[in-house]
């Protein structure tokens, strides 16, 4: 068990290593072995397709922008992508809780500001009114 383990680590730092270096074909072999396992949390985060193949996109992109971060000593790459993996997913569910809230928060404000004006131009309507017809509508409303 520890020796799969020591291989893998080895294995992992031999792609970083390759793909630090320029080498295209060790970044492919990161991607097409790791894209359906982070592919499949993006999808449990997510529960769409859509969002899922956006947000794997995104991992990968900064994942390699972070090839330089990784460190074998923290444990494996397998490790280290899915729990950056993981942090981003996170990290992008919560902007986009943000942004839901204050799309209805700002909706609710414009709300309730319609309402407000609709209440004001109803006053000033009434203020406007003849005394006699003023009478009339506040005997109206008692009743």
């Amino acid at each position: 068990m520890e020796a799969s383990r020591v291989l893998a680590t080895n294995e992992g730092v031999d792609l970083v290593r390759r793909c630090r270096a320029g080498d295209g074909a060790a970044w492919e072999e990161i991607v097409s072995t790791f894209s359906r396992r982070i592919f499949n949390l993006a999808y449990r985060f997510t529960s769409s397709t859509e969002s899922a193949e956006d947000l794997t996109q995104e991992v990968f992109i900064r994942i390699y922008k972070t090839l330089e971060q990784y460190d074998a000593k923290h444990g494996d790459l397998a490790n280290w992508l899915m729990r950056l993996a993981r942090n981003l997913m996170i990290i992008a569910i919560g902007k986009e809780i943000r942004k839901t809230l204050m799309r209805k928060t700002s909706m609710t404000i414009h709300f309730i500001y319609e309402q407000l004006a609709e209440m004001l131009r109803m006053k000033l309507s009434v203020a406007n009114l003849p005394s006699k017809s003023k009478k009339r509508l506040i005997n109206y409303r008692q009743i």
